[in-house]
Protein backbone atom coordinates (compact mmCIF):
# COMPACT_ATOMS: atom_id res chain seq x y z
CA UNK A 1 0.00 0.00 0.00
CA UNK A 2 2.69 2.50 0.73
CA UNK A 3 4.67 1.62 -1.93
CA UNK A 4 1.53 2.09 -4.27
CA UNK A 5 1.17 5.75 -2.24
CA UNK A 6 4.10 6.63 -2.90
CA UNK A 7 4.40 6.23 -6.13
CA UNK A 8 1.25 7.84 -7.09
CA UNK A 9 2.40 10.81 -4.92
CA UNK A 10 5.94 11.45 -6.88
CA UNK A 11 3.83 11.38 -10.28
CA UNK A 12 1.43 13.64 -9.62
CA UNK A 13 4.37 15.27 -8.11
CA UNK A 14 5.83 15.47 -10.86
CA UNK A 15 3.12 16.35 -13.19
CA UNK A 16 2.55 19.46 -11.08
CA UNK A 17 5.91 20.56 -11.34
CA UNK A 18 5.63 20.05 -15.25
CA UNK A 19 3.09 22.80 -15.11
CA UNK A 20 4.10 24.72 -13.06
CA UNK A 21 7.08 24.84 -15.33
CA UNK A 22 5.68 25.53 -18.41
CA UNK A 23 3.96 28.65 -16.89
CA UNK A 24 6.26 30.47 -14.81
CA UNK A 25 9.89 28.57 -16.05
CA UNK A 26 11.07 27.67 -12.76
CA UNK A 27 13.22 24.68 -11.58
CA UNK A 28 12.33 21.59 -13.68
CA UNK A 29 12.40 19.35 -10.10
CA UNK A 30 11.00 15.99 -12.81
CA UNK A 31 14.50 16.77 -15.11
CA UNK A 32 16.58 16.38 -11.52
CA UNK A 33 14.33 13.34 -10.91
CA UNK A 34 14.78 11.38 -14.13
CA UNK A 35 18.21 12.16 -14.53
CA UNK A 36 18.83 10.83 -10.77
CA UNK A 37 17.12 7.53 -11.34
CA UNK A 38 18.79 7.13 -14.84
CA UNK A 39 22.33 7.35 -13.54
CA UNK A 40 21.10 4.47 -10.86
CA UNK A 41 20.03 2.44 -13.56
CA UNK A 42 22.86 2.78 -15.63
CA UNK A 43 25.13 1.88 -12.50
CA UNK A 44 23.48 -0.86 -11.55
CA UNK A 45 25.37 -4.47 -12.79
CA UNK A 46 24.11 -5.97 -15.65
CA UNK A 47 21.09 -7.91 -16.20
CA UNK A 48 20.35 -6.81 -12.63
CA UNK A 49 16.61 -6.46 -12.99
CA UNK A 50 16.68 -9.12 -15.49
CA UNK A 51 15.33 -12.12 -13.60
CA UNK A 52 11.78 -11.94 -13.29
CA UNK A 53 11.10 -14.86 -10.64
CA UNK A 54 13.24 -13.06 -8.08
CA UNK A 55 10.64 -9.97 -8.57
CA UNK A 56 7.61 -10.25 -5.39
CA UNK A 57 3.96 -9.21 -7.21
CA UNK A 58 4.22 -5.56 -5.17
CA UNK A 59 7.32 -5.25 -7.02
CA UNK A 60 5.90 -6.12 -10.42
CA UNK A 61 3.09 -4.09 -9.87
CA UNK A 62 5.33 -0.84 -9.16
CA UNK A 63 7.41 -1.56 -11.99
CA UNK A 64 4.07 -2.15 -14.12
CA UNK A 65 3.56 1.81 -12.98
CA UNK A 66 7.00 3.26 -13.58
CA UNK A 67 7.12 1.87 -16.91
CA UNK A 68 3.14 3.60 -17.36
CA UNK A 69 4.36 6.36 -16.12
CA UNK A 70 7.45 7.35 -18.33
CA UNK A 71 5.65 6.03 -21.40
CA UNK A 72 3.25 9.43 -21.50
CA UNK A 73 6.09 11.19 -19.96
CA UNK A 74 7.83 10.35 -22.88
CA UNK A 75 5.27 11.67 -25.08
CA UNK A 76 5.04 15.56 -26.66
CA UNK A 77 1.24 15.81 -24.83
CA UNK A 78 2.82 14.80 -21.25
CA UNK A 79 4.05 18.59 -20.85
CA UNK A 80 7.29 17.72 -20.37
CA UNK A 81 10.25 19.07 -21.90
CA UNK A 82 12.24 17.83 -24.33
CA UNK A 83 15.05 17.06 -22.15
CA UNK A 84 12.36 15.39 -19.49
CA UNK A 85 10.83 13.37 -22.70
CA UNK A 86 14.19 12.29 -23.74
CA UNK A 87 15.41 11.19 -19.96
CA UNK A 88 12.09 9.25 -19.32
CA UNK A 89 12.40 7.64 -23.09
CA UNK A 90 15.54 6.39 -21.84
CA UNK A 91 14.30 5.10 -18.42
CA UNK A 92 11.34 3.07 -20.62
Amino acid sequence: MGVKTGLSLLFTLLHQSWHNAALTGSIKLYNEVLTTAADVVRNLPSLALANESQITPLGAQGLREVSKFLRQAALPSSGADTTGQLLASELF
